[in-house]
């Protein structure tokens, strides 16, 4: 638990349950095996410097239980949906020449990180010289040495590991991935960033 505090101070502030076929009870399986204490101090200071007046909740919200609980089994049994809180952003992509990604330009229009696509976005958007596209940001990246690990206090990395999403009625699936700079969640278009619940397919 203590490497798990550690982890979530340095590196993660997202802690990811499963909704699958094995769930019995009323909550998710938290994905290793047991549930981190809430707003453990470390994590929290942590969070507050990434992401000063977001809120830090982490428990998924009894909406996403009811949910899963309504899908029909025969879907159900084929389902494993990770869930978590973390930041939500939109960048515009500008693509490149191979419509395989493209650079992430923030609300000023300058470049502040790339992404590759896993799969192509609607077509109305590729037809298009620069798409605007929904991230959700993963964790720091970052060198986790020994000395940042046992650091009394939080370091900051320069950039962010982020995910490309499209949404499929209450699931989001994952389209693309790449970088973003570490100044960028301050930049992002259509709206600020923004703390969200995901329920990633």
């Amino acid at each position: 638990m203590e490497l798990m505090q550690l982890y979530l101070k340095h590196a993660t502030w997202i802690v990811y349950y499963v909704w699958d076929n094995q769930n019995t009870g009323h909550e998710p399986r938290w994905l290793r095996g047991g549930r981190p204490t809430d707003g453990v101090s470390s994590a929290t200071e942590a969070h507050e410097a990434r992401f000063p007046g977001l809120p830090c909740n982490t428990l998924p919200s009894k909406s996403y239980r009811h949910s899963f609980d309504q899908t029909p089994l025969v879907t159900r049994t084929k389902l494993t949906l990770l869930h978590f809180w973390t930041v939500s952003t939109y960048y515009e992509v500008r693509h490149n020449t191979l419509g395989t990604g493209g650079e992430m330009m923030d609300s000023e229009s300058n470049p502040v990180g790339s992404c590759d696509f896993d799969r192509k976005p609607n077509l109305e958007d590729m037809e298009a010289p620069r798409s605007c596209h929904e991230f959700i940001v993963i964790y720091e990246e970052g060198d986790l040495s020994y000395e940042r690990w046992r650091s009394s206090s939080y370091i900051p990395s320069k950039k962010y590991r982020v995910i490309m999403i499209e949404w499929n009625g209450d699931i989001a699936e994952r389209i693309g991935s790449g970088y973003l700079q570490r100044e960028g969640v301050f930049k992002s278009c259509r709206r600020p960033m923004e703390w969200k619940e995901i329920v990633l397919g």
